[in-house]
């Protein structure tokens, strides 16, 4: 989740557990710190995407790291705030540490908050990473309640109260979206195994969807303004193990991605996902089906030809089909060997670990 949206959090429990500490200016911007906190490992984009696509959500986003560096700034507080009590200091920074955790489970990325017990990534996908709506009100409480003094702790409330209402909102709508679609999809005689379904931009009336029919991928949408009808969809063929092999060892960012969202490996065993981790699979473990009018994903791994990430956040993985060397001249064209357009379709973000897709004609999904 954005950083302002785990600022607005603090601010509200800070404002919300005000009364239980002596006064203080201080108390609501170090709620807001410690809101913030567990993205201090944001550190890691020093040493590169990759670093960061592997170590971010990591040890700080943790319960026992949260703990940790409550009490951490806790013990610093109380030694230059002596008449604040350790022990409610520590009480509400983690409970700040919890609500950047939650923040950031809802969303569809994945986050190891068992850590080191278990590297699993939890996802609960029922708010999009970034959701104006979502921030803009608790923006707009956190706002009042220093505006509004004599209600303070009830607008703080109100806005906690909608932390937790507006997920479980979406959460109940990608529940619905699942039965519909499965719905449609039942209507046209198509056998699924798998759905997935996560918060695209606009949530929760706009639903980002994958299937698994057989050896392909579908990778749709569900508007719920025209829910008698699926998006424009993409079909991809299910790559096999060794072809992922081959992908890890010609591109460090593939070899990541595999890491962080349990690809199958050379046993064919994964690591314990949630949907984030599935919904990456299904592109990047797919190449481009025979049936689309544009069959060849190209050969670059990504759009500037070097095993990296590409020149804008956001741009995302090309998958190749086996034939080519990667060569940049046709990358920098977005182009395969034989100098066939990249389809839309056949990209995967990095930057937040869920699949993206471009229908032709309507412009980017984002991640």
């Amino acid at each position: 989740m954005d950083p302002i949206t785990h600022v607005a959090a603090g601010i509200l429990l800070g404002q919300a557990g005000r009364d239980r500490f002596p006064a203080s200016r201080w108390l609501v911007p170090l709620a807001a710190f410690a809101a913030w906190m567990p993205d201090l490992d944001n550190v890691v984009m020093l040493f590169g995407p990759e670093a960061y696509m592997r170590y971010h959500r990591g040890y700080t986003h943790s319960i026992l790291g949260g703990a940790l560096m409550a009490w951490l700034l806790a013990w610093i507080t109380a030694r230059f705030w002596r008449q604040a009590k350790r022990s409610h200091l520590f009480v509400l920074y983690f409970l700040c540490m919890l609500s950047h955790l939650f923040l950031d489970v809802i969303t569809a990325y994945g986050t190891r908050i068992f850590l080191p017990f278990s590297d699993a990534r939890v996802a609960i996908s029922s708010v999009y990473i970034v959701d104006p709506l979502f921030t803009l009100a608790l923006v707009a409480l956190a706002v009042a309640s220093f505006l509004r003094p004599a209600a303070r702790r009830t607008l703080a409330v109100s806005g906690l109260a909608l932390l937790l209402a507006w997920p479980a909102l979406g959460f109940g709508v990608a529940r619905l979206t699942e039965f519909r679609v499965g719905q449609l999809l039942a209507e046209r005689g198509e056998m699924v195994q798998e759905l997935h379904v996560q918060p695209d931009a606009f949530a929760p009336l706009w639903w980002k969807v994958v299937a698994r029919e057989g050896d392909q991928y579908v990778l749709t949408g569900l508007c719920w303004t025209a829910p008698e009808k699926l998006l424009p969809e993409h079909r991809f063929e299910r790559a096999e193990n060794d072809e992922l092999l081959r992908l890890g060892r010609q591109a460090a960012g593939v070899w990541s991605l595999r890491l962080v969202y349990g690809l199958p490996g050379q046993d064919g065993g994964r690591h314990p996902v949630r949907h984030a981790g599935n919904l990456c699979r299904s592109a990047l473990c797919g190449r481009q089906s025979a049936g689309d009018p544009h069959p060849r994903p190209g050969h670059s791994l990504y759009p500037d030809g070097r095993p990296g990430y590409g020149r804008t956040p956001g741009e995302g993985v090309f998958l190749p089909d086996g034939q080519g060397d990667g060569n940049p001249a046709d990358a920098d064209r977005g182009s395969g060997g034989d100098g066939s357009r990249q389809p839309a379709g056949s990209r995967v973000s990095l930057t937040t670990g869920a699949v993206g897709f471009t229908p032709r004609g309507r412009g980017p999904f984002p991640c």
